[in-house]
Parts: structure tokens; sequence; C-alpha cells
């Protein structure tokens, strides 16, 4: 986001305010009142929160000698090292999506945002990231 917000603010004049957090913590948050407009997280939250109208640190702490998560949280974590993904057979894929909130006040550009999302470029860059865009 930290490259594709930036892209997308200059090609489209909108500002972007960006609050990042876990899934359960934006989840949490959305729940709890936080204005947005789009929300991307997993695929569960999302209808989660539709149905209501552990991380790499341990790892470099010593803590634990192995983690299996998600490959774009190991390359967040600078002294982390990724080994690699687990076999194919192992995998058990999250998918994200974009959600728009219905109470939102900029719709336009909220769906002009989503749909940077899926730009070439953007995929290229969250490709870059671990993530797998579709």
């Amino acid at each position: 986001m930290a490259r594709i917000v930036p892209a997308y603010e200059q090609s489209s004049g909108n500002k972007v305010t960006l609050g990042m957090g876990t899934t359960g913590e934006l989840q949490a948050s959305i729940a709890g009142g936080a204005p947005v407009d789009v929300a991307i997280l997993t695929r569960q939250a999302l209808d989660d929160l539709a149905s209501k109208g552990m991380a790499p640190e341990a790892v470099v702490r010593g803590e634990a000698e192995l983690a299996l998560m998600q490959i774009r949280e190991i390359l967040m974590e600078p002294a982390a090292q990724l080994v690699g993904p687990v076999p194919e057979g192992m995998q058990v894929p999250i998918v994200f999506a974009a959600g728009v909130a219905s109470h939102g006040k900029a719709h336009d550009a909220t769906r002009a945002f989503v749909e940077a999302l899926t730009s070439p470029s953007a995929k290229a860059i969250l490709k870059s990231a671990g993530l797998e865009p579709e």
C-alpha cells in the first residue's frame, strides 16, 4: 500500500488515509464504529462485518524457531528470514477482498481506489510483497 497509494493519489487527485493493522484489529475497529470507506480484509472478516449491518517477531526474539504464516508478514519483518512456502498441498490460501462501505462519504473516489488496486502496476507491487493477486 505504501507504494500503491501515492501513485493512485497522484493519478486521481484523491487523498487516501490508511488505517493499518491485523485483520482482527481492523475488524474490531470497524465493528466499533471507526469511519471507513474501504476495508481490505480477509473474505471471512468482510462477511462477518457484513452479517452484523502469530507474527514472525516471536522467531526474531528467539521465542520460537519456526513460524508458519503468510509470506507477506515474514517479508515485513526485516530480521526474519523466509525459508520458503509450505508445499502446495499444505497451503491454505487466504483471500483478501476490498469492501466498499455503504455509509462511506466518497463513493466515486472509493470505487476508483478499489479499481486502482487491481491495476497491473498494483498487482506487480502486491506480488513483490509476497501476495498472489488474481
